[in-house]
C-alpha cells in the first residue's frame, strides 16, 4: 500500500468514525463533514450544546439546503447545532472570534433540520453577522424569542480559508461561558504544505538509515 493510499484509507475510516459518533449522539446535519466536535457550556443560568460541523474544498458533500451552493476548492462552510438542554434559563448569543481576519462571504441560519428533532423547538437569531474580527448571532426577545430550555437552531458561514479552533462562547448577556470552537483559518500556502509532505515522505528513509560504525 502507498503513502498516499494509506493516507486515504485513514482519512476515510476517521470520516466514517465521526459519522458514527455524531449520528450515535443524534445530531447529524447531513453531508461530509470533514470535522466534527461536541462542546458543552453552562453559566450560572443556562446550559447548551453545540455542535460544530466543517465542510471543506471543492468535493465536499453539503448539507441538503438550497441557500448552499457548492464549495469551490478554498472554501469552507461552518454549520453550528445550538441546543439549549438545561432547565435553567434562556440563551441569547453564540459567538465566536475570527482571529484569522478572514471576512465571511456569507452568515445566516440553515434550514436543515437533524433528524428525530421537532420543527416547533427551532427558535431562529434575528441578528447574524460576520466582520474580520468576530461572528456572531443574536437572539433577541424585543424582536423574537431567545433560546429557551429545549429550543434549537442551526447556524452557519462560508469563508475563503481553512480552519482551526478559535475562541467561542454563549450565554445570555453578561453570563457568558467560553471553549475552544471551529473557526476560520487563512489555507496554508504551497510552499508550507510541500516542505510539511517532504518531511512526512522523508521520515520512514531516515528511519531505515544504518548506523554509522564507531
Amino acid at each position: 500500500m502507498t503513502f498516499r493510499t494509506t493516507i486515504r484509507a485513514l482519512s476515510a475510516a476517521a470520516l466514517l468514525a465521526m459519522s458514527v459518533a455524531t449520528a450515535n449522539a443524534g445530531v447529524y446535519v447531513g453531508g461530509t463533514p470533514s470535522h466534527v466536535e461536541y462542546d458543552f457550556f453552562s453559566g450560572e443560568a443556562f446550559e447548551a450544546d453545540v455542535y460544530s460541523f466543517v465542510y471543506s474544498g471543492a468535493g465536499a458533500e453539503l448539507p441538503d439546503d438550497p441557500i448552499f451552493p457548492p464549495l469551490n476548492e478554498t472554501e469552507s462552510l461552518f454549520l453550528y447545532f445550538v441546543h439549549n438542554v438545561g432547565d435553567r434559563g434562556d440563551v441569547d448569543l453564540l459567538g465566536l472570534l475570527n482571529p484569522a481576519e478572514i471576512n465571511p462571504s456569507a452568515v445566516g441560519v440553515s434550514s436543515v433540520a437533524p433528524e428525530g428533532w421537532l420543527e416547533e423547538d427551532r427558535v431562529n437569531p434575528v441578528i447574524y453577522e460576520g466582520s474580520i474580527s468576530l461572528v456572531q448571532y443574536q437572539w433577541n426577545d424585543l424582536f423574537s424569542d431567545l433560546l429557551a430550555p429545549g429550543d434549537w437552531a442551526v447556524l452557519f458561514y462560508r469563508v475563503t480559508g481553512s480552519w482551526q479552533p478559535v475562541d467561542g462562547f454563549v450565554g445570555l448577556g453578561d453570563d457568558l461561558d467560553s471553549h475552544l470552537i471551529p473557526g476560520p483559518a487563512p489555507i496554508p500556502e504551497p510552499t508550507t504544505v510541500g516542505l510539511l509532505l517532504g518531511a512526512l515522505v522523508a521520515l520512514p528513509r531516515m528511519r531505515r538509515r544504518p548506523a554509522l560504525a564507531g
